[in-house]
This record gives C-alpha cells, sequence and structure tokens, in this order.
C-alpha cells in the first residue's frame, strides 16, 4: 500500500485528507460565534436599559449591574475561546469552558439565594425557559466539543 492509502484508510467519517478544521468543529464554531454575538447584544441592551431607568434601584438589586457586567465578560472570553478552537489551539477549548461555566455559575447562585430565601430580583428566571437553557445548552456545546477535542493542537 502506499502512503496515501494508509492516510485514507485512517480517516474518520467526516474527515479530510488534510489536516484542516473537521466540518462538525467548523459548524459548532459558527453556532458558537452566533450564540455569543446574540448573548452579547441582549446583555448590553439589558444593562443599557438599566442605565436609562436610573441604575439601581427599588426594582434592581444593586448587584445586577455587576453580575451583566460579569457575565459580558465572560460572553467575549467564550468567544475568545471559539477563536481558539477555530484556529485549532488546545488552550480555546479550556478558555471556552471558562467563559461558558462561569455564567452558569452567576445562575446557580441566583437560584441558591432565591432558595434560601434572599430575594434576588431574578424571580422569573427560576423556572423559565431561559433559566433552564441557560444550563443545557453549555454541557451539551461541552460535550461536543470534547468530543473534537483530538483535533485541537
Amino acid at each position: 500500500m502506499t502512503r496515501l492509502e494508509d492516510e485514507l484508510l485512517d480517516l474518520e467519517p467526516g474527515e479530510s485528507l488534510e489536516k484542516g478544521r473537521p466540518s462538525f468543529l467548523t459548524g459548532l464554531c459558527i453556532l458558537s460565534w452566533a450564540g455569543c454575538a446574540f448573548s452579547f447584544l441582549t446583555g448590553a441592551w439589558a444593562l443599557i436599559q438599566v442605565m436609562e431607568l436610573g441604575g439601581v434601584g427599588a426594582l434592581m438589586p444593586a448587584y445586577y449591574i455587576l453580575f451583566q457586567v460579569l457575565t459580558l465578560t465572560l460572553i467575549i472570553l467564550c468567544a475568545a475561546g471559539v477563536f481558539g478552537m477555530w484556529k485549532l489551539k488546545r488552550w480555546g477549548f479550556f478558555v471556552y469552558l471558562i467563559g461558558e461555566f462561569g455564567p452558569v455559575t452567576i445562575n446557580v447562585i441566583t437560584v441558591v439565594s432565591q432558595l434560601q430565601g434572599l430575594d434576588t430580583g431574578f424571580n422569573s428566571m427560576l423556572f423559565s425557559f431561559s433559566g433552564i437553557t441557560s444550563l443545557i445548552i453549555p454541557v451539551v456545546f461541552s460535550v461536543l466539543y470534547g468530543i473534537n477535542f483530538r483535533h485541537l493542537r
């Protein structure tokens, strides 16, 4: 057998002969960037709305702005991790995990504080669709990126 035939036999489905980015990883990166852009725009819009209403007060807890700014920072971190994986760098996966599970941690802190009787002002999030998906989607995407970890250098 020739070297080319050996390489063709070693290919997995969806893998090309060029040692480039697999199409599945490309699709995940594009979806992640779209999600980061949407999340950043909606988060920034929410922060702008709070600032236009005169900041925090009786309707918003004082740490809402801090959580919002932290979440926006983590979204940027997540997008940077996706860029690293786009370039097939292993560090991108770990940066992505930090960026993805930071907001999940914020959500868990919020829910736990509600369950302890502290009113955080996020009552609708506890049982909302967005609250549930903000926990499920990061786990699913992290597992899918983990499956592609072997392609990263």
